[in-house]
């Protein structure tokens, strides 16, 4: 209804009212008093109209006046009816409808005859959330006077809308890295479930694309959250899982979310290699090296691991602090340090050990040996066998007890019952003999005191113990008397070249050039 109808109509009463109450009061007698104010009188019915001009809007055919009005799908249509009526007993002209979202609205005519009314239409698309829109209708009587209404209308903008925030290890980690975890440490996971919509949720399952199927919600009611959780044990590298939230609603597509999560398995490790004279010789002999000659040793040192290490420190058991790097040493990285001897007779080994830092302060270590062996140059030393016979004091650093049976070293000798399971110092006492076994101990008798010789650091013998053994066994396996005894001859030549040794501390062994045969 127009303000100017209703302020038309309260004036009209007004004068009525005072008539009335004039009429139907006490008779007014001369007091003396001064006369009262004249009496009101009403205004012709014509002066200002009884004019009523009024709007009615509709949602989806709702007279939605109030909050929330018909729900209607987000995306789905929206039809705005207004309806114009005339309720005064003039016409009314120049009729505009305006909607305060929508703007001038379409209508089939501008005037109205007294009693009439028109319907407009405006259509539009469903927002989400809660809507409302005011329309607004103006007219003019026949004596230019503007009457005017307005009404609103509401809808609610049905959306379903699920959200998941997936966290690894209390960190919402959607970018890699995400958290540091130890190899073979838990993780935890979070998957928080939240309805963003303003629709109710059913039959939501959350799953994740390794570990599969977290858990079911029956129900999630808007603006409602849940949490499902999950462990495991972290493994080595750069690791990324994706939670996802379904819920599945009748008569229309499932409403979904995902959400990645990452975390870094850290396996730090740290390997050394040494090597001798450019030799992996872990095991002995190693390489051989004549006494007295340069040794170098190489200590290279590479990161095993996934993170970085510092304070990378390289030691020997024998020769101490070879060389220290404090900056980072990078995945996969490798760095060489060396250092210098000098060859010493004999069977040589020692052990290098490095050691870094990963980023959580832990210290990494490793080991690795390495050998070689000190040869004295060949040259005219060889002690008798008797010299070895009797003197089991210089043995030991041969390597060879005087206790040792001749099998264990020339493996042939075991074809031999009585020969192989002698020790070495019998064998040393062998006497000759006739046919194939009576070579075999002269062979193993001079072939003793040759091992010896070639074993001995500070002996000079012209044949390695390799050399001894193999030619020895060769012997053996032959089974020719003549191939034994042409062996022991020159056995026993270079081992009467001359010994190093006093004998007894008085009397240096003189060599003695023989007849090799």
């Amino acid at each position: 209804m127009s303000s100017t109808g209703r302020f038309s109509s309260a004036v009209l009463l007004v004068a009525v009212s005072a008539v009335l109450f004039l009429s139907c009061g006490e008779t007014e007698t001369d007091t003396g008093a001064a006369p009262g104010p004249p009496a009101l009188t009403a205004p012709e019915p014509r002066d200002i109209p009884p004019l009523l001009l009024t709007i009615e809007k509709y949602t989806n055919d709702v007279d939605a006046d109030l909050a929330p009005g018909p729900s209607i799908p987000v995306g789905g249509s929206v039809e705005w009816k207004y309806v114009i009526t005339n309720l005064s007993n003039d016409p009314v002209i120049n009729i505009v409808v305006n909607d305060d979202k929508l703007g001038v609205i379409s209508c089939p005519q501008s005037e109205l005859l007294a009693g009439h009314s028109m319907t407009c239409y405006a259509n539009g698309t469903a927002e989400p959330g809660q809507y409302e829109n005011v329309a607004t209708v103006s007219g003019f009587d026949p004596a230019g006077n503007e009457h005017n209404d307005q009404d609103p209308s509401h809808y609610l903008g049905m959306y379903t809308e699920i959200d998941i925030e997936k966290s690894t290890n209390g960190m919402d980690a959607d970018l890699p890295p995400g958290p540091s975890v130890p190899v073979g440490d838990p993780v935890a996971w979070e998957y928080v479930v939240t309805n963003t919509g303003n629709m109710p949720l059913y039959d939501i399952t959350v799953s994740d694309d390794i570990l599969g199927t977290i858990c079911t919600l029956a129900y999630l009611a808007p603006g409602g959250t849940a949490t499902c959780t999950a462990t495991g044990t972290a493994a080595a590298g750069q690791y990324r899982n994706v939670g996802t939230a379904v819920s599945y609603i009748q008569g229309g597509p499932p409403v979904t979310d995902a959400d990645t999560s990452h975390y870094f398995g850290v396996e730090a490790g740290i390997d050394l290699e040494k090597h001798t004279n450019a030799q992996d010789a872990d095991t002995p002999t190693g390489p051989v090296v004549q006494v007295g000659d340069p040794v170098t040793w190489m200590y290279i040192v590479t990161n095993v691991g996934n993170v970085p290490l510092t304070n990378i420190e390289i030691t020997d058991d024998r020769l101490g602090a070879i060389c220290l790097r404090e900056g980072p040493l990078a995945p996969g990285d490798t760095v060489m340090c060396s250092a210098l001897g000098t060859a010493t007779a004999g069977q040589y080994a020692n052990v290098g050990r490095a050691d870094g830092t990963a980023p959580d302060g832990t210290v990494y270590t490793d080991e690795d040996p390495s050998h070689y062996y000190g040869e004295v140059p060949a040259g005219d030393d060889g002690c008798s066998h008797g010299y070895w016979k009797n003197h089991a004091a210089d043995w030991p650093p041969t390597g060879y007890s005087p206790r040792q049976l001749v099998r264990s070293v020339f493996g042939a000798a075991a074809a031999y019952p009585d020969i192989g399971s002698a020790t070495l110092m019998q064998a040393l006492k062998f006497g000759g003999g006739n046919g194939v076994e009576g070579g075999a101990r002269n062979l193993l008798k001079q072939a003793v005191a040759s091992l010896l010789n070639a074993a001995h650091p500070a002996v000079m013998f012209p044949r390695t113990e390799s050399e001894v053994i193999s030619a020895v066994n060769a012997a053996l396996v032959s089974g020719s008397r003549d191939t034994m005894i042409n062996l022991a001859g020159d056995l026993d030549y270079d081992n009467n070249l001359g010994c190093p040794f006093d004998d007894d501390n008085e009397q240096q062994y003189i060599r003695i050039p023989a007849q090799r045969r």
